[in-house]
């Protein structure tokens, strides 16, 4: 089973990203309103990020690729990037996977946005290979 969803050609994986990217946007307000409860439900320790934190992290990641294309149609050094973006963790790690699989009836905002976010992933994947192919083709043109 293939970790990228498929599309015709770079620029449509773009329009996806840039639609994501607002539902992101959208759906960050509405994810904040359980933050209280999920810091009540998976407090933090001293030895590693918070719940919330590890959430904050992704998105910046996955957000900063994402307005990368979204501003510069590129992104610099593609093969590092795919390597990063395909072992970026989102329900691997253990807090969030904790997180997503409790109680399915309190958090549903969030799973929401995890779920949101880890398909920004698999665009960025997918429109990170689809960028690279064309680099290739491109390179064997001249």
């Amino acid at each position: 089973m293939s970790n990228t969803i498929n599309v015709v050609n770079p620029e449509q994986a773009q329009r996806k990203i840039m639609v994501v990217l607002e539902q992101l946007v959208a759906d960050y307000s509405s994810f904040q309103e359980e933050i209280p409860i999920i810091n009540q439900e998976f407090p933090a320790d001293e030895e590693s990020f918070s719940v919330v934190e590890e959430i904050e992290l992704l998105t910046t990641d996955l957000r900063g690729y994402g307005n990368q294309i979204k501003y510069s149609g590129a992104i610099q050094d593609l093969h590092k990037t795919l390597t990063t973006l395909k072992n970026l963790p989102i329900l691997e790690t253990p807090s969030l996977f904790k997180l997503y699989f409790s109680n399915l009836s309190l958090f549903p905002k969030t799973k929401q946005y995890l779920q949101r976010l880890d398909y920004l992933k698999f665009l960025l994947i997918d429109w990170l290979e689809q960028a690279m192919k064309t680099s290739a083709r491109d390179i064997k043109a001249s």
